[in-house]
């Protein structure tokens, strides 16, 4: 005797698939009212050596203030909380605090709290992930709100930001090749 096989129906299946599926762990902002003019800036780089998204936020602590070692200094705490500072400037620019149990070797995740470019110090945060089995890294930051009026972080600090990460983008592919 052959044993009939009971199928769900499409609707019933996805129903279910959906109960099963956990939520992601999102960071415990909220949006608040009176907040505009977020940013959200993703970059996608090639990663030709397979690197970890940990090895990629270390080295952009280590890149960052080398690439502008006559104008910034970087601080990484025992935590892996990183500071970028002018060098005269006893307060940072920005201040990363990593998130330790949202981060593992895949991804990488810093609120940012702290800096003068930085106006809401509870809001946003910066990524280092692996996408596309490890072939690329993205680097994004999220709901960051800045201290310059809009116009003026559009035309100044944003295309500051790009630059910048283009550079590093350049400098991970130079070291895969190596």
């Amino acid at each position: 005797m052959e044993k009939q096989i009971d199928y769900l129906r499409f609707e019933d299946s996805v129903r279910e698939a959906l109960i099963q599926y956990e939520k992601p762990n999102l960071p415990s902002f909220y949006k608040k009212k009176g907040v505009k003019n977020t940013v959200r800036s993703i970059q996608r780089m090639p990663n030709m050596g397979r690197n970890s998204a940990l090895w990629v936020a270390n080295r952009y602590a280590i890149w960052l203030p080398s690439f502008f070692r006559f104008i910034i200094r970087g601080k990484v705490n025992d935590r892996g909380d990183l500071g970028f500072h002018l060098l005269w400037d006893k307060k940072p620019m920005l201040q990363l605090t990593q998130i330790p149990d949202r981060s593992d070797q895949q991804r990488q995740l810093f609120y940012i709290t702290g800096g003068w470019l930085v106006k809401r110090l509870d809001y946003g945060w910066l990524e280092f992930r692996e996408v596309l089995d490890s072939r690329y890294i993205i680097s994004a930051i999220h709901e960051f709100v800045p201290r310059l009026p809009w116009f003026l972080y559009i035309n100044t600090q944003a295309k500051m930001h790009l630059w910048v990460m283009n550079r590093f983008k350049r400098y991970l592919e130079k070291k895969a090749v190596v």
